[in-house]
């Protein structure tokens, strides 16, 4: 197991650092909520003192002081949405957001155009309205892996057996569920699942080959990518790609040598 190593994979992590910023927002939204409110009960007021002036002459000497009132809020209202424009306009951003969906068996498929609306309307309470937010597919890498192992030379066991059980270790760490966005491959990693296999000696080579819909068949991906040779970690593709293997009951292919 000399050289093997084990180096999780971390997502990273993006601190926020406008949360004073974003707070003083969200106050300017709620001043100007408020004024909004206060300048339609006013107006409303007004309308009905108005509706009431032929009926109650005395009435009328209310105008003026609502009048007032209304010029006063107006001028309020518009200080406050000038100086929520300014704050917003300073932190206004685009983000672009990589998704991924499934069927129901588990398969990745792209997300569907609903999907996509309805992680929109739901980023909309999180945004402030002069940010950008772009939903964008992630693609599909689809791959085949093929790996070579010698036996201990003291092992009883089958080597049919032994195969079968290494298959198995790499098909539970290739599942979907352990796949993400722009998640490498740790090819180290991947070959100490099999040596947690009873009767390995050596996990001499670990090969990757991509499967796409042009040389394997509309199940498959339309997207190429040229696996390395004899590299510890394969990065994603560029611009964002999630890795899969598809079919690991075909596609995982071990030989004793």
């Amino acid at each position: 197991m000399a050289g093997v190593t084990n180096k999780p994979y971390t997502p990273p992590t993006f601190p926020d650092t406008l949360d004073q910023d974003k707070v003083e927002i969200v106050r300017l939204r709620n001043l100007v909520d408020s004024l909004r409110g206060m300048l339609q009960r006013k107006e409303d007021e007004i309308v009905e003192v108005k509706k009431l002036h032929s009926a109650d002459h005395n009435l009328a000497e209310r105008v003026p002081g609502l009048e007032s009132e209304i010029a006063q809020l107006t001028a309020e209202l518009q200080a406050a949405q000038s100086e929520l424009e300014v704050n917003e306009g300073s932190f206004a951003s685009q983000l672009t957001i990589y998704i991924i969906s499934s069927d129901d068996q588990g398969y990745f498929k792209k997300a569907t155009y609903l999907t996509k609306q309805n992680l929109q309307l739901y980023l909309t309470r999180y945004k402030i309205m002069t940010d950008t937010v772009n939903i964008v597919d992630a693609e599909i890498v689809n791959f085949k892996v093929e790996y070579d192992i010698r036996l201990s030379p003291i092992t009883h066991r089958n080597s049919s057996e032994i195969l079968s059980e290494c298959t198995a270790k790499l098909k539970e760490y290739f599942s979907n569920k352990n796949m993400e966005i722009n998640k490498p491959i740790n090819v180290g990693e991947a070959k100490l699942q099999l040596y947690h296999v009873d009767g390995i000696s050596v996990v001499q080579d670990m090969r990757f080959i991509c499967m796409t819909s042009a040389n394997y068949g509309s199940n498959y991906s339309n997207i190429y990518y040229a696996f390395p040779i004899q590299a510890d970690m394969i990065p994603a593709t560029t611009p964002v790609s999630v890795f899969e293997l598809k079919y690991p009951d075909q596609n995982i292919i071990g030989c004793i040598v």
